[in-house]
């Protein structure tokens, strides 16, 4: 097919088949442009009918004419797995299946990042003028989804149920083209995909369909798909001009030829999230004062930074090992180190005694007694007490006003393990350990108050609206890390399930409540210290 097609290499076009005419008694060969309007492909075929193995002749025709500098392709297998013998093509980046989300999220943020950096530039390419390619070292970028009816249904529930990404999937259809970014995919049936897609997908090519008043070619020749038997690895089509054509077979057995041909040369792969992070990856930590770089976030790699000055209130909920108290260790750690006595104090709660060995400052208040946290709270809430303005103060000297004194950050460690009831005896019978803080929490950033609680992701849900601490948190829309916890809990946070996560993966709900996987920093891992995970 290649030898008939004639087609020289390196001008983004390649043959995928062949097309009958029989009124010209010829056969010629079906061309796929990348740089026409029918850059964006969908094959709509029934089952069995061939769909996957047109994606393993369409992927590998193009690696016959074009080096991975040129062409390369990501692919999401949701069609049975028949993408996945193409994954050690040197122009292949990627094969994701349904059970690697990470990595599907991870493409399309690496596609995300590619159309981003593509379209700051004043001029991308003028490619029918020369025929340059861009210097970004991806070339023409595909995106490759066998099944986009089985894509769209991934990753749903009761409520949500579209695959959040089928946006991200839409835009690169509509947007991508102009930037060297196609999408392929294919579909079943017709009517799933989205239809704000359906324009920008130029080059349709139909197969064998389960139900011919499905088809979307010409009414007059729907008779030729109607089902029958085929034992072709990849079945015959129509064109949406009426025409019939034949798709080539796929031959698996080039692909180490291909690659020999290209000695060290390779598509850029999908850069994953490492699993253990040391502070040093991620560069400077304490960029800034109340400025606490925490980890990693997936969608660029970029690094994610807390800003205390501006969100004073930190909720962490994971399960047991989850990366909950070496977060904190990481947070205090930075902090102290960036910081003198006379800036910051700590006070830590700590019932389980995992950050015991964690040195504060002089003076500053580290206990571990649950009988000791009612006291250590009103003695708290009456220094933070003691910054708000005096009365009398006229307006203009309200508006200058700021309070006098350190920063003071309150850290309390597993939090759903200290009982909320009131004192029996003592000095203090009948107040609960959180009622003087709670008052406190929505002046947190203006009277120099930080709070940074943790607690079990199992009963999170439910913790949130009877825990008086927890829920105050929670309506004030406190920056909220789910780490690791168990999906069939049952509860949601700011609409956002738990998911089973490596130890230290999280999912940041900021202001917006729109979910941000990130890796946080582990503080251990430059020293050898075997980490308990928490």
């Amino acid at each position: 097919m290649l030898a008939r097609a004639a087609i020289p290499p390196g001008r983004w076009r390649w043959p995928l088949g062949e097309i009958d005419k029989p009124f010209e008694m010829r056969r010629d060969p079906l061309i796929f442009d990348a740089l026409s309007s029918a850059g964006n492909m969908v094959i709509h075929g029934g089952p069995k009918s061939g769909k996957s193995t047109a994606l393993q002749t369409f992927i590998l025709s193009a690696a016959n004419l074009h080096s991975p500098r040129e062409v390369t392709f990501y692919c999401l297998d949701y069609g049975g797995g028949q993408l996945r013998v193409l994954e050690d093509l040197a122009h292949v980046g990627s094969v994701a299946s349904p059970l690697e989300p990470e990595r599907i999220r991870r493409t399309f943020g690496e596609l995300e990042q590619l159309l981003l950096s593509r379209q700051r530039r004043e001029v991308f390419r003028d490619r029918r003028g020369n025929g340059s390619g861009p210097d970004d070292g991806y070339g023409e970028v595909f995106l490759v989804i066998d099944n986009i009816y089985a894509f769209g249904r991934d990753n749903t529930d009761q409520f949500n149920t579209r695959n959040p990404l089928l946006a991200k999937v839409t835009e690169l259809v509509n947007i991508g083209l102009a930037y060297g970014i196609h999408v392929v995919i294919t579909t079943p049936s017709w009517l799933e995909v989205p239809l704000a897609m359906r324009d920008g997908l130029g080059l349709r090519l139909e197969l064998k369909l389960h139900d011919p008043e499905t088809a979307m070619c010409e009414l007059s020749v729907r008779c030729v798909v109607r089902p029958r038997p085929c034992r072709r690895p990849a079945g015959p089509g129509l064109t949406m001009a009426a025409e019939h054509f034949l798709f080539a077979e796929p031959e698996l057995d080039q692909i180490a030829e291909i690659n020999a041909r290209y000695p060290g040369v390779s598509a850029p792969p999908v850069r994953l999230l490492p699993t253990n992070l040391p502070p040093s990856a991620v560069g400077e930590i304490y960029p800034g004062r109340e400025r606490v770089v925490i980890g990693q976030r997936e969608d660029d790699l970029a690094p994610v930074e807390l800003n205390f000055a501006e969100n004073p209130l930190l909720m962490v909920l994971g399960d047991t090992k989850s990366g909950k108290t070496t977060l904190l260790r990481h947070i205090i750690r930075t902090v102290r180190d960036h910081s003198t006595p006379d800036q910051v104090a700590f006070t830590v709660v700590d019932r389980r005694l995992h950050l015991v060995d964690e040195p504060l400052f002089p003076d500053n208040e580290y206990t571990v007694n649950v009988d000791r946290v009612l006291p250590v709270m009103l003695g708290l809430s009456a220094l933070i007490e003691s910054r708000r303005p005096p009365t009398g103060m006229s307006a203009a000297q309200l508006t200058n006003w700021s309070y006098q004194g350190h920063t003071h950050y309150l850290i309390i460690d597993d939090v759903d393990q200290i009982p909320d009831t009131p004192a029996m005896s003592g000095a203090f019978v009948g107040q609960r350990p959180w009622t003087s803080l709670v008052g406190l929490l929505s002046q947190a950033g203006d009277l120099g108050l930080r709070v940074i609680v943790t607690a079990r992701a199992t009963g999170s849900a439910h913790a949130l609206m009877t825990s008086p601490l927890l829920r105050r948190l929670n309506e004030l829309q406190a920056t909220t890390l789910m780490l690791s916890g168990n999906p069939q809990d049952g509860g949601k946070i700011r609409g956002q399930r738990f998911a089973r996560l490596p130890a230290g993966r999280a999912i940041l709900l900021g202001d917006t409540d729109i979910p941000t996987y990130l890796q946080l920093v582990n503080p251990l891992v430059d020293e050898n210290v075997t980490v308990d995970g928490r």
